[in-house]
């Protein structure tokens, strides 16, 4: 059961972006004068099909009430089915009746072989004036069809709501064809916004906030017409440019949910102060897998033909799925339309490739600006990259990526020669090959759709696409680090040296602030340990209270190399039902002349060995883990090893004394 409500939360997740308040306040500027138009992530738009009277019907946008209606029919049959399920221990007689199911109740969303509906589909409310949110918020005061409703209120508040709107499209449909359909929405949104202002304040420009799936549309709007100068500020938020890999997974039929990183992301979009994820290995998720395994290539009848589920495909699989799923013949028009999107925008010798498309923006004007998320598994399973938990980095950004669970070797030098040093703290991204390299942030664990659950992405959020007149970068932005250690409440604690760049240490540095994240809760530092570099951290506890920062005073005689990777582990207690808790931080160190790069072993592990794994068997360790305690087990240890070692040394100073 547990597996099944993990798949519908997934799957939610998945098809509307999460939208959470936030608390950050920005910083004021010179606010902007253009619209901000959302384009927000993947299935937010809801779709009606007419019946023979010319009535609304809906076929997307109502979920629950859509499945209701059409599981009535069915329920002697999903019975039966769960049933026998139960007596045969086989869960996939369930999972085939509820694909059923799936296909028959949103069968309206069915796509012919040339990707167009087979059932002419409209968005529920589309066009400039029903889409402005001063209109939708006093036509739907309850907050229908307010996508991203927490971040657009806070928008709305700064420059007037009558300034926000909605971009709304049939999602089905590939980003080409969407680009076209944002292309004239943006006229009719610069016209109507004219229409209401004097001639001082008329406006040729907007502002795009885009969000997944709308990163991809506007991505490819950008690459095809960004020339035309009508975007002023562009930001894209974990944006699906290049692909997202639970597309692979879907169509290739080897979906299989990953618990542990499912509940570290809900925790995470939450903001839960307890780890409830050492828990989730508990239970037997058998039954789970195969009702997975089994409902996803029977749900393909129904989004086997959608254009924008082929557009997640990256081009390095996209070869392999049209090969196994398309008929060169029957299938043409659409191969041909999946074709243009993978070989002009999506690859790097396409003429409207992103990085040459938004270059071309740019010279017309444009600030655009990418923010992604890196360092987390993909929770769908399948593809094993460093992500957001749904999009690689890779995809999001055009950085170059370490294999998941490697890193560089020290002294990896980046691929291009930017000016500035682009490797990330934990030598896990390079940066250098980034669609924008001077405009692209990378947060460490910022999970997929949750901007305003960190104070630091909300915040530069609000700064990049709410000020006019300055076109921001890496270089420039300070306080805005290109690489970021996620500042979410769910991580515990934050770790930065005094004197450095977040991620990096230098000779400069004399102490580690450590900042408890929790609005509510104290924390108590019991130890800092760290590895790859020997630093001496003071030994004495410390508490901080909920929000605070302190320092903790160093000692250390650091190599003067540069280019060396290490990390920096803190152990607490807390009043949560945890207890105990420990966040590891990756960081770079600066100090002297770049260590010698082993090009022949370009990778190697990212993670050090901690205590607990070097100082237990192996054969403990897999029996540990087989129980699903290995983690908590290691971090008990580690946090408590020199109390078991001043234990150890009383016992053998007694036994010692005994003896004699």
């Amino acid at each position: 059961m547990k597996k099944i409500l993990a798949v519908i939360l997934s799957a939610l997740m998945t098809f509307s972006v999460f939208a959470f308040g936030a608390s950050a306040k920005a910083q004021e500027e010179q606010l902007t004068k253009y619209p901000v138009i959302l384009v927000p992530g993947y299935t937010s738009t809801a779709l009606y099909s007419l019946d023979e009277n010319g009535n609304k019907v809906m076929a997307w946008g109502d979920m629950m009430g859509i499945i209701a209606a059409d599981s009535g029919i069915h329920s002697v049959e999903l019975v039966t089915e769960l049933l026998k399920s139960i007596k045969e221990e086989d869960a996939s007689y369930f999972a085939k009746r509820v694909a059923k199911g799936f296909n028959s109740a949103f069968r309206t969303l069915d796509c012919n072989s040339d990707g167009t509906s087979v059932v002419p589909l409209y968005p529920y409310i589309s066009g400039a004036a029903d889409t402005n949110y001063a209109n939708l918020r006093e036509k739907y005061p309850e907050g229908d069809y307010q996508a991203e409703n927490e971040m657009m209120t806070v928008f709305g508040e700064k420059i007037g709501f009558e300034n926000l709107f909605v971009f709304t499209c049939d999602f089905r449909m590939g980003a080409i064809e969407i680009s076209d359909q944002l292309r004239a929405y943006i006229d009719e949104v610069i016209e109507y916004t004219n229409s209401s202002r004097a001639q001082k304040d008329k406006i040729d420009k907007v502002n795009l906030f885009a969000v997944s799936h709308g990163g991809q549309i506007s991505g490819t709007y950008l690459s095809r017409y960004g020339h035309e100068g009508k975007v002023n500020n562009a930001v894209l938020t974990v944006p699906a440019l290049g692909g997202a890999g639970i597309a692979y997974d879907l169509l290739n039929s080897s979906t299989q949910f990953d618990t542990v990183e499912l509940i570290k992301f809900l925790e995470h979009g939450m903001m839960f102060e307890e780890d409830y994820h050492y828990l989730a290995d508990r239970i037997d998720l058998k039954a789970g897998d195969s009702v997975v395994s089994t409902f996803f290539p029977a749900a393909l009848d129904t989004i086997k033909y959608w254009g924008s589920m082929w557009d997640f495909l990256s081009v390095d699989k996209y070869e392999e799925m049209k090969a196994k799923l398309l008929d060169p013949v029957e299938d043409a028009e659409f191969i041909r339309k999946s074709d243009k999107m993978h070989y002009e925008v999506m690859s790097p010798d396409g003429k409207d490739y992103f990085a040459k498309g938004f270059k071309r923006a740019q010279d017309a004007g444009a600030n655009i600006y990418i923010m992604a998320g890196y360092n987390a598994l993909l929770f769908t399973g399948g593809l094993k990259e460093s992500s957001d938990a749904l999009i690689t980095i890779e995809a999001s950004t055009g950085a170059t990526a370490a294999p998941l669970g490697k890193r560089f070797s020290d002294g990896y030098t980046q691929k291009v020669d930017t000016g500035i040093y682009q490797v990330s703290p934990s030598m896990t991204v390079d940066a250098s090959t980034s669609y924008l390299p001077y405009h692209t942030w990378f947060v460490e664990n910022y999970y997929h759709g949750m901007t305003c659950k960190d104070e630091y992405t909300f915040s530069l959020l609000k700064k990049l696409l709410l000020t006019d007149g300055t076109r921001f970068d890496v270089r420039t932005l300070a306080e805005f680090p290109q690489f970021h250690a996620t500042t979410n409440p769910s991580h515990g604690v934050f770790a930065q040296f005094n004197n450095s760049k977040e991620g990096f240490l230098s000779k400069e540095d004399t102490a580690l602030t450590v900042k408890n994240l929790s609005d509510n809760h104290s924390v108590i530092i019991t130890k800092v340990v760290a590895k790859g570099v020997e630093i001496d951290f003071s030994a004495k506890p410390l508490v901080l209270n909920a929000g605070e920062s302190k320092e903790i005073p160093f000692e250390a005689k650091l190599p003067e190399e540069s280019l060396k990777n290490f990390e920096v582990t803190v152990s607490y207690l807390t009043d949560t039902v945890s207890v105990i808790g420990e966040r590891t931080f990756d960081f770079t160190l600066m100090n002297g002349k770049n260590v010698n790069f082993d090009s022949a072993n370009p990778y190697t592990d990212a993670d050090f060995v901690d205590r607990f794994h070097s100082d237990f068997a192996p054969e403990i360790i897999e029996k540990l883990d087989e129980n699903s305690i290995g983690d908590i087990s290691a971090i008990v240890y580690n946090m408590f090893y020199d109390v078991f070692a001043i234990a150890i040394k009383a016992i053998e100073f007694v036994t010692g004394l005994l003896s004699k």
